[in-house]
């Protein structure tokens, strides 16, 4: 068991990586072969949640990288769409705007993250300053 701030076990660093690749918490244990209690009960940990929790986070910042570097290939298509007359490429526009819509929400949700982190450094700050 793992106190607050200590490293995780390999186990648990080993869970981590099944919870995200695996669609439930039984088929994480048996990949890995942990016994679903285990997991579980570290589910439960402060310091598991929170590595957990950062790992998730940096899945869905690759997943954002992907789609933002997308966002040329999505333009082209659309331009080559607008420049060509003669095909209709309903099913390549909508997958454009589809990608161009993702990326314009990945920016502005890292923007809100920026906002509130700075926000969350502010207050931290403050309240040092009163204790």
């Amino acid at each position: 068991m793992i106190g607050h701030g200590e490293k995780l076990t390999l186990n648990q660093e080993k869970a981590i990586s099944a919870l995200l690749s695996c669609p439930s918490v039984p088929e994480a244990a048996k990949s890995i072969r942990i016994g679903e209690a285990t997991i579980f009960r570290w589910l439960k940990n402060e310091d598991f949640q929170e590595n957990y929790r950062k790992a998730k986070r940096d899945v869905v910042d690759q997943a954002i990288s992907q789609v933002q570097a997308s966002i040329s290939s999505a333009v082209k298509t659309l331009k080559d769409v607008m420049d060509d007359k003669d095909a209709p490429a309903s099913a390549k526009v909508s997958a454009a705007r589809a990608i161009i819509d993702t990326a314009i929400k990945a920016v502005e949700i890292q923007a809100l993250e920026d906002r509130i982190t700075k926000l969350e450094k502010i207050l931290t700050e403050k309240r040092g300053g009163e204790e």
